[in-house]
């Protein structure tokens, strides 16, 4: 289920995400067509084909746009891998006089998160005619939201995926950053062989995509010289974030911590067990739902399965009560007994194993 105009309006500065058609090539968080059609042809270019950026990437055709950013094509010139190109609109300052600070700070903290659960960034800075660009890793597959409320998943496919988001959250959040905008359509699903082609027995692998919320809550001191920067990007009073999955110190307008990322992460878990949304309503009325603690309770054994019952505590309207990092709440989580049976149904979720 596609998200609503009003959430997509809420969400981000730049969310780049382009709806083409069904087939989909997902390179870099950005969703392209596989067949897809320059559209670029009566704009004047970023860069230029051809052009070689930080000594190292060739620049390739533009594939994909969205409001502040142009996409590219692009591959390192010593061993041809390909790459995505991600470069910052020389106009986007005018929409959002902060544009150019928020995607330098996305680049840089997302570069330093060296883990395989996060999208990987390698290279970030700016050309010799000020355009600011960063290089990341060509993704294969599709956003998890793609995936979901259509049926129930399996407990075990769920504890798979939280596991994986909370090890890449863990990573983050042992650099002090909080990623504040964990939801379907930021978590990344590929499952690609050796070759870089999708592959159906090849495992699949979740990437935390979209670092543009970001908050830098505590510097760890072996940082050094790689500090963050920790200048505040948003007004005194102004929240960010995505109705249904922003915790609600964040709705507050609170102080937020690694909790409001668990927070996040509880959502998820709780749609993609129940396999619909936690809280009715869009945009205001589901944000004032979530105020309310008004989840849609479970049904059945539903309730009292080990998974649920740890989604809910993630989901608790109180930070103290959930878990203060995402490492302590992985743990928890793979000390869980699965061996509780659920209600036997069909499940569409073949890729990720039979229904519990």
């Amino acid at each position: 289920m596609a998200e609503s105009g009003a959430e997509r309006e809420a969400t981000r500065w730049g969310d780049d995400m382009l709806e083409i058609g069904k087939a989909r090539v997902v390179m870099g968080g950005l969703s392209l067509h596989s067949g897809f059609a320059s559209f670029m042809s009566n704009q004047t270019p970023l860069l230029k084909m051809g052009q070689i950026v930080a000594g190292t990437f060739r620049v390739g055709k533009p594939v994909a746009q969205g409001g502040f950013a142009v996409v590219f094509e692009a591959e390192r010139v010593e061993d041809k891998l390909p790459v995505v190109l991600k470069a910052l609109k020389a106009d986007a300052v005018q929409s959002d006089v902060t544009a150019r600070e928020r995607f330098i700070r996305e680049a840089e903290v997302a570069a330093r998160i060296h883990h395989p659960n996060v999208v990987r960034i390698y290279s970030y800075g700016q050309t010799r005619d000020g355009v600011c660009y960063m290089v990341m890793e060509q993704l294969v597959g599709h956003p998890l939201n793609q995936e979901m409320y259509r049926d129930r998943m399996p407990a075990t496919a769920v504890k798979d995926i939280l596991a994986q988001v909370l090890a890449g959250l863990g990573a983050a959040h042992r650099l002090g950053v909080v990623h504040r905008d964990i939801k379907p359509s930021n978590l990344f699903v590929t499952q690609t062989g050796a070759d870089g082609k999708v592959e159906a027995t090849a495992p699949r692998i979740i990437k935390i995509l979209d670092f543009g919320f970001v908050k830098v809550v505590a510097q760890d001191p072996s940082v050094g010289d790689a500090a963050f920067s920790q200048q505040p990007l948003t007004k005194a009073g102004q929240s960010v974030g995505t109705p249904g999955y922003m915790a609600p110190e964040m709705l507050q307008r609170g102080r937020v911590g690694p909790e409001a990322d668990l927070y996040s992460a509880g959502v998820l878990a709780y749609e993609l067990l129940t396999g619909r949304r936690a809280f009715a309503g869009q945009g205001i009325e589901r944000a004032m739902a979530q105020l309310d603690g008004a989840v849609r309770p479970a049904t059945g054994l539903l309730r009292h399965h080990p998974l649920y019952v740890f989604a809910m505590r993630l989901m608790h309207h109180k930070p103290e009560k959930r878990f203060p990092h995402a490492d302590e709440a992985l743990e928890a989580l793979l000390a869980l007994n699965m061996e509780v049976p659920l209600v036997p149904r069909r499940s569409r979720w073949l890729p990720w194993g039979s229904r519990d």
